[in-house]
């Protein structure tokens, strides 16, 4: 499988989202990768992606995992 996964916790404002709200984005997101990597089953590489199109507010650096990958230990 190939894609990548952004998680949005609730409340966050699609297109006006504030820095708190990109911080907490961030957080869980670098939580949600750790975890995962911890588990040992998945291989997700983490990114950064610049919001140029304002999805969540244009300009703001988001923690993305990216490039999922099934491990061959399941």
């Amino acid at each position: 499988m190939r894609g990548g996964i952004l998680h949005l916790p609730p409340g966050t404002q699609l297109g006006t989202a504030t820095d708190t709200q990109v911080e907490r984005l961030n957080e869980v997101n670098r939580a949600i990768h750790r975890r995962l990597m911890d588990e040992g089953r998945w291989h997700l590489h983490q990114f950064t992606l610049l919001d140029d199109p304002g999805h969540i507010r244009r300009g703001a650096v988001l923690a993305r995992c990216g490039s999922c990958l099934a491990s061959s230990a399941s």
